[in-house]
């Protein structure tokens, strides 16, 4: 079910990309079907389910630790090994029971989330918020082992959904997300900085006078650059080795779209264009 979704009107000023041709129609599940017809979907372009390996892996370490934990229950369990025990169980069940099932269509007009019978449905046009976490596990903070992309959508009426590391490449629906929300948020948001008007990002607020939060504001005059550190994005003045604003690029909504309203703003202030 979508859960009471209204079906979209198609976005003026965007052309199809299945009207451009730029896809191969891909099968799609019926009850998938139905709802790619109610909300004019447009054409399947990937699908990503869980990754089977990180299922199989999450099932193995739950049946390690539940022998472990009866081999401790017949000697002297070591209660602060037990209770490790039990709280790598409870993740395993927890990991396999929300990722189970769990598939994402990407449409040229919008993305559906499916896990068993249930469907939820994103139109791009109604789609008003992105979110990214990605995070590098590193062996002894050295060593990155792997990196694991997580992503968060909301619909304007407010519902949320999740889209974890679980999804079999899902960086790359990570990026395919951002590429379409921000097809459709930037423009808005240089309408609004060139109207005067400023952009709220999170906490973080860019404006005709430049990037600002908490009241800590850097002027374009004296806007040094901006770049990311271990999930943080830090924004420096010019001739500063600190940063003066820093927050944690995971709670930035619509990063890309900050990234280029920044450069925007940058360039308008220097007289670019």
């Amino acid at each position: 079910m979508a859960g009471g979704y209204p079906a979209p009107q198609q976005a003026e000023g965007y052309a199809s990309l299945q009207a451009q041709g730029r896809y191969t129609p891909l099968p799609v599940p019926p009850e998938i079907a139905q709802q790619v017809a109610t909300f004019q979907l447009g054409t399947l372009t990937q699908v990503y389910k869980a990754n089977s390996i990180k299922l199989l892996f999450a099932g193995a370490v739950l049946l390690l630790t539940l022998i472990d934990i009866l081999l401790s229950l017949g000697g002297n369990p070591n209660i602060i090994g037990l209770l490790a025990l039990l709280a790598l169980s409870a993740y395993s069940i927890y990991y396999l029971v929300v990722n189970f099932n769990l598939k994402a269509y990407v449409f040229s007009e919008g993305l559906v989330r499916a896990k068993g019978s249930h469907v939820d449905v994103m139109c791009w046009e109604h789609v008003e918020a992105v979110w990214e976490r990605i995070v590098k596990h590193r062996y002894r903070g050295i060593i990155t082992i792997y990196t694991s992309y997580n992503y968060t959508v909301r619909r304007n009426d407010g519902a949320q959904f999740k889209f974890p590391s679980a999804l079999k490449s899902n960086k790359l629906l990570g990026e395919a997300i951002q590429q379409e929300v921000t097809r459709r948020q930037l423009p808005k948001a240089i309408a609004a900085y060139d109207s005067g008007s400023p952009v709220n990002f999170g906490t973080l607020t860019v404006s005709m006078q430049g990037i600002s939060k908490a009241g800590v504001l850097i002027p374009w005059n004296q806007f040094g650059q901006a770049n990311f550190r271990r999930g943080w994005l830090l924004i420096r003045k010019q001739g500063d080795l600190l940063a003066s604003i820093r927050t944690r690029a995971s709670t930035i909504p619509n990063l890309q779209v900050f990234l280029q309203l920044v450069e925007h703003g940058r360039r308008r202030a220097i007289g670019g264009y």
